[in-house]
């Protein structure tokens, strides 16, 4: 489920097929299948625009009962038994003309487009067999201009998915919802982004989820300087890119070995230089006492 102007995930489900008997079973039927979707909006008085493989009379009709005070508009598919042979293609039936039902708070609109061709939509939106003047000589019905300005919700929220995927070829099924889970939460992230900003700033998706990307990964680069397998040269780098003193990331370990020492003595201590925070043993440093070292900070000053 998606909002059909900033193209928001809402909520969204795996279909995981049929269930065996049992705890996770669930029905897998268009009208069960769109009443969980809407349990976080419910009792909103929100819209709610549908294909015709979700879109029925009898789904519309518990959309507006007191537990979901929620309305639907969608395209209903011409084998449903709902719509009365009148509403059907006819050839007979004159191109840019309307044929509307009513039926309690549920409106039905057959409209024909080009000739022998006929589209059925049902709506609990609408009360009244009004044209939208706007489309000129095609002469369409609001209900009709309303459901195109709102149906591509979830189609540009995949567009938008597909342009920065972060998905891999995989097997694994937890790991696709995973990716999944990644792109819509970037989309999400960026909308609620711009929602929070000045109206007046232009917001590019591209930088946002870079810098999103650098911050997710920031703390994990720092903690990765600290680990003694990662190579020389990756500590450097990732000591520039963070702007980390070479000297903090090395006061945190508690025994080491000595830096003036050859490798194959292995010295491991605790005694540190003072200045550069090395480890070092005492064969290769010096004891001073607090006045002495005072002094000779001064003359090194001059």
């Amino acid at each position: 489920m998606v909002d059909s102007k900033t193209y928001y995930l809402c909520n969204f489900e795996v279909y995981s097929g049929k269930q065996p008997d049992g705890e996770y079973q669930i029905s897998n039927s268009p009208d069960d299948t769109v009443k969980r979707l809407v349990e976080p909006i419910k009792r909103s008085g929100r819209n709610i625009t549908t294909d015709n493989w979700y879109t029925s009379t009898k789904l519309a009709k518990e959309l507006l009962t007191p537990e979901y005070k929620l309305t639907l508009v969608g395209t209903l598919n011409k084998r449903k038994p709902d719509i009365p042979t009148e509403f059907l293609p006819n050839k007979n039936r004159p191109p840019h003309s309307s044929v509307f039902g009513f039926h309690n708070q549920m409106t039905i609109v057959s409209y024909v487009p080009k000739p022998k061709k006929a589209v059925v939509l049902l709506s609990t939106m609408h009360y009244d067999n009004a044209i939208d003047e706007t489309t000129g000589s095609a002469q369409k019905p609001e209900i009709i201009t309303y459901y195109n300005s709102t149906k591509g919700g979830v189609d540009c929220n995949d567009q938008l998915c597909s342009n920065y995927n972060v998905g891999r070829r995989t097997k694994r099924w937890p790991l696709a919802v995973f990716f999944h889970l990644v792109n819509v939460s970037g989309i999400n992230a960026f909308v609620i982004h711009k929602a929070n900003t000045d109206k007046g700033i232009t917001h590019i998706r591209r930088i946002f989820l870079k810098q999103l990307a650098a911050a997710l990964v920031t703390d994990h680069q720092k903690r990765r300087i600290q680990l003694r397998a990662v190579p020389t040269t990756t500590k450097k780098r990732l000591r520039e890119v963070h702007d980390v003193d070479e000297t903090v990331q090395q006061s945190t370990a508690k025994r080491g070995r000595c830096s003036s020492c050859p490798r194959k003595n292995d010295k491991k201590l605790t005694s540190k230089c003072f200045k550069c925070h090395k480890f070092i043993c005492q064969q290769h440093s010096r004891v001073y006492c607090v006045g002495c070292r005072t002094e000779e900070s001064a003359d090194e000053t001059d």
